[in-house]
């Protein structure tokens, strides 16, 4: 479905070593949510029409980043707790994050796009 809609570019950066590894089972649940959230929020406010997903290991921390080329949005509105415009989406983003130990930050600019990006340390996610 997504990839009829967007021009959809992925890039990973994860020594292989990591690779043979084993992940925690619950761990990789949250990343697998918070890609598609983040994915679905694309598609759902965007009206994006390139996405990008890069996944990478450096220095021990793991990083999720997710970017598209959409309309954007004031982003402090959002993060106000007493806005009515606080939606499930980017609850859902913060509540995984939490999961994983990681920092969220989120940076857009109204007709710019938005960029969603976690980290959080890979010994997080390894048996």
């Amino acid at each position: 479905m997504f990839t009829e809609r967007y021009e959809l570019s992925f890039r990973r950066n994860i020594p292989s070593a990591f690779m043979s590894r084993r992940l925690d089972r619950r761990s990789l649940r949250e990343i697998y949510y918070f890609i598609k959230e983040s994915i679905n929020n694309a598609h759902k406010h965007a009206q994006a029409q390139r996405l990008s997903l890069q996944i990478g290991l450096e220095s021990e921390t793991f990083t999720v980043v997710i970017a598209d080329d959409g309309v954007g949005f004031q982003v402090e509105k959002y993060e106000d707790p007493s806005s009515e415009l606080t939606g499930f989406g980017l609850k859902s983003l913060k509540r995984r994050a939490f999961h994983l130990k990681g920092n969220l930050e989120i940076c857009s600019t109204p007709n710019r796009g938005t960029v969603i990006q976690l980290e959080f340390p890979a010994k997080r996610i390894l048996v």
